[in-house]
């Protein structure tokens, strides 16, 4: 991750921030509130049937482990982006 290019912004209320498709992205929290996420459809079929599995089946699955493992879940989630994250930087080297 050290030697990707990245950028940092902060939001105040009622800022808006576009990340385009694809984008890998990490979002913190400095005070307890909420997000909200717009989607446009994609144009290709495949994609589209990828969004609707991801809200009606892997949203569900992640909420479900959630409640199951708590923090486990969390790690185990964060530990495995790292890991794709190196495997890619290591790919495109």
């Amino acid at each position: 991750m050290r030697l990707l290019d990245g950028y940092e912004c902060k939001l105040g209320v009622g800022d808006t921030i576009f990340i385009p498709s694809g984008y890998w992205h990490y979002i913190q929290y400095e005070t307890a509130g909420y997000s909200v996420a717009y989607r446009a459809l994609p144009v290709s079929l495949t994609k589209r049937a990828i969004g609707v599995r991801n809200i009606f089946i892997t949203r569900r699955f992640d909420d479900a482990m959630r409640k199951l493992l708590g923090k486990r879940w969390f790690e185990y989630k964060t530990q495995t982006a790292y890991n794709r994250a190196n495997r890619a930087i290591a790919i495109s080297h």
